[in-house]
């Protein structure tokens, strides 16, 4: 993974829904800065709640990080009035950005409305990634339930779609589109995932954190999550 990205050949991770993850969220950024990859892509729920707190927690966690970062929005994001905060920092809630042979299109699927001119977005921002080889596709909340976004994507060489939770009935492919869920799991290892882009091909694996937590630390992380229960979103 530490070998100087190509035209053809880098590798990216993804993770998500990390928001409960606490000193574990720092033991994966210290994981992904030894794997070294291209860049990073949080696809939403990365902060604990859209609160000035939450965001500058955050930031602090980040500022460790050795690689760049994209973000998709996510409802943590946006909880307990984020959204100002969120668009201050992060800027538009969907956008696109080409890196060697790919195309990312990063939309926000959670809370713009579904109507034309999202869908003339996504079509049109489509249609200019198909000069790529790969077109990857980065939402919180992927809509399976409207046909309109599932056509386009089938109708398109959109190589993966990754989202955090699905609306409607969610199968890992559709119309030979891979979809892939970034949710992590209660009672298992907060992971990230690896993507190795080699020319026309992908090799995906997902990467488990195994915590190494002192007694503060669990101290520290169970007041957190005591006080965001009792604080009203």
């Amino acid at each position: 993974m530490k070998s100087k990205a190509t035209r053809d050949h880098f590798v990216f991770a993804i993770t998500a829904d990390t928001h409960d993850a606490g000193p574990i969220f720092t033991q994966m950024i210290e994981s992904i800065n030894r794997d070294a990859p291209s860049f990073l892509i949080l696809a939403g729920d990365f902060v604990k709640h859209g609160r000035k707190r939450g965001y500058r927690t955050f930031l602090d966690q980040i500022s460790r990080l050795t690689v760049p970062v994209y973000t998709a929005t996510g409802f943590q994001e946006l909880s307990a009035g984020g959204e100002k905060i969120s668009r201050k920092l992060f800027g538009p809630y969907h956008y696109s950005f080409v890196y060697q042979n790919s195309t990312f299109i990063i939309i926000d699927t959670f809370s713009l409305p579904r109507n034309d001119d999202y869908l003339a977005w996504l079509a049109g921002e489509v249609k200019k990634g198909e000069k790529s080889q790969h077109i990857f596709l980065i939402t919180y909340s992927v809509p399976l339930d409207d046909k309109r976004f599932t056509e386009i994507m089938a109708r398109s060489h959109i190589r993966t779609v990754y989202a955090v939770k699905a609306i409607g009935k969610y199968l890992p492919v559709i119309q030979g589109v891979p979809y892939v869920l970034l949710e992590q799991r209660s009672g298992e290892p907060f992971f990230y995932r690896v993507v190795t882009v080699k020319g026309r091909t992908t090799v995906e694996q997902n990467v488990p954190v195994i915590p190494h937590l002192t007694i503060i630390d669990k101290a520290s992380l169970a007041i957190d999550n005591l006080v965001t229960k009792i604080m009203p979103h």
